[in-house]
């Protein structure tokens, strides 16, 4: 049975606004966002998070950015000027289409939305001959970590550079194993997006091994 929804009083949509602190000033974003759709629930740690996902792109310089598990497009727009091409793989169609709408409002029109599992994805990619060698990824999965299809592909596909956030730590120690086989743990931090509980967000920053 599919989920389904039923507006019963106000706004079928939320609106939410971030300002980022950039090398170059304050960048403002708008999202509209629907109730099957994604997006962090802590604003102002989100500005933090996603300024410093944008630091770690403007210090890898890609020509192109994948953004998997994009949700409405946050990291994505964060990112969008730094890069000629932005790819943002969601699975859940109604994430996607806000981030079609977001981007109209924002402005933005290097930034792609495909609605796709990230699993099915990345295989797609593979038999497509890979993707370009001047590419950077950043993963922010859902809490149960990378599919181990995902994970198996994205190490076979081997970008020079990947940005994990996880929100649930002990599921990406799990996962690290796989990195290290690959890549180089470059840097570790948390942001903290739930204060008052135990949960953090653990950003981790790869580089692939010579």
């Amino acid at each position: 049975m599919m989920d389904q929804t039923e507006l019963l009083h106000g706004a079928a949509t939320i609106t939410e606004e971030l300002h980022l602190e950039t090398s170059s000033g304050v960048l403002p974003l708008r999202f509209r966002i629907s109730p099957m759709s994604f997006f962090q629930t802590n604003p102002l740690a989100t500005e933090r998070l996603y300024a410093h996902i944008r630091e770690w792109v403007e210090t890898r310089k890609p020509r192109v950015l994948y953004d998997l598990y994009g949700g409405a497009g946050g990291i994505a727009f964060s990112c969008a000027n730094l890069v000629e091409q932005v790819w943002s793989v969601e699975n859940v169609p109604e994430a996607s289409e806000d981030g079609r709408h977001n981007a109209l409002v924002n402005g933005i029109e290097n930034v792609e939305f495909i609605t796709a599992n990230v699993k099915d994805y990345l295989r797609q990619r593979i038999e497509g001959g890979g993707w370009e060698p001047d590419c950077a990824v950043v993963l922010d999965p859902p809490r149960a970590g990378l599919h181990p299809k995902a994970l198996r592909r994205l190490m076979e596909l081997a970008p020079p550079s990947i940005l994990y956030v996880s929100c649930a730590p002990k599921n990406f120690a799990r996962e690290m194993p796989a990195f290290l086989e690959h890549y180089r743990l470059t840097s570790l931090r948390a942001v903290d997006l739930f204060p008052h509980t135990r949960h953090v967000e653990v950003v981790a920053s790869f580089d692939r091994k010579r």
